[in-house]
């Protein structure tokens, strides 16, 4: 199983989708932080953020920079989670390195803008940014592992939340998708399939917030990774595994 997991990590280029979430809520509220400090407002009486009233427009830019703050510390937490080769692959570090420095230049330009006799302010926001940097250069060149102990309960709790859905109710795996072949499958809390179970389908674990069903050899024969929008299954279609690619489970009608 060692080695299942070792090649299962190689062949791991594009970040989870905690990572993406963060990286888009943080893309947002930069934007959106930027955007409160240069373009200009004016108060109304309709002042408003999602449904929070705002007594004035100056205090949009101080809400905006806690959320910038709080959703950049996320996405280094998530940064940190993803395989070694995600963060190692180019592409995936240049556009880490975007979307940070988007949030910095955010932090940067709400400083920048701040009242000159809010100093104890500016010293805060001061310290705040530099920490970020910091942060951000640990990103790159050093492995967070001082927060390993912490990942990994965050990792366990996923894992447990994806246990109570699959053993929560009857599925339907489409095997194979373009003869639209399927059957339905029952995951026991045993780790057993009790419904729908061959020589191919005859165990499963979740490991690393991923499904997997293993064959009466104790491999990978199949990997599905969650969509939560969906409400459904998606083969992760890694080449490790010996089914055929594109395969769902689904919620039985």
């Amino acid at each position: 199983m060692n080695n299942e997991s070792s090649i299962n990590k190689n062949h791991q280029k594009e970040p989870s989708d905690y990572y993406f979430k963060n990286k888009r809520n943080l893309a947002i509220f930069s934007g959106l932080l930027i955007a409160a400090e240069i373009l200009p407002l004016t108060d109304n009486e309709q002042n408003s953020l999602f449904p929070f009233k705002l007594g004035s427009l100056d205090d949009l830019p101080i809400i905006l920079l806690v959320i910038v703050l709080y959703n950049a510390f996320q996405l280094l937490v998530a940064w940190s989670a993803q395989y070694e080769s995600v963060r190692l692959h180019l592409l995936n570090r240049i556009d880490a390195f975007i979307i940070t420095s988007l949030a910095g230049a955010s932090i940067l330009i709400f400083i920048y803008h701040s009242q000159p006799h809010e100093m104890w302010l500016k010293s805060l926001l001061y310290l705040a940014i530099f920490i970020y940097f910091l942060l951000q250069g640990g990103l790159f060149l050093i492995r967070p592992y001082f927060i390993n102990d912490v990942l990994s309960g965050i990792q366990l709790e996923k894992d447990k939340e994806l246990f109570d859905i699959i053993t929560s109710k009857e599925w339907t795996l489409v095997y194979s998708p373009l003869q639209d072949q399927k059957k339905d499958i029952i995951f026991d809390k045993s780790g057993n399939i009790s419904k729908g179970k061959n020589s191919n389908e005859n165990t499963w674990q979740i490991r690393n917030n991923l499904l997997e069903l293993l064959n009466e050899e104790k491999k990978v024969f199949s990997r599905f990774r969650y969509n939560s929008n969906k409400k459904l299954f998606e083969h992760t279609n890694d080449s490790d595994t010996l089914s055929i690619e594109n395969q769902t489970i689904k919620p039985k009608n």
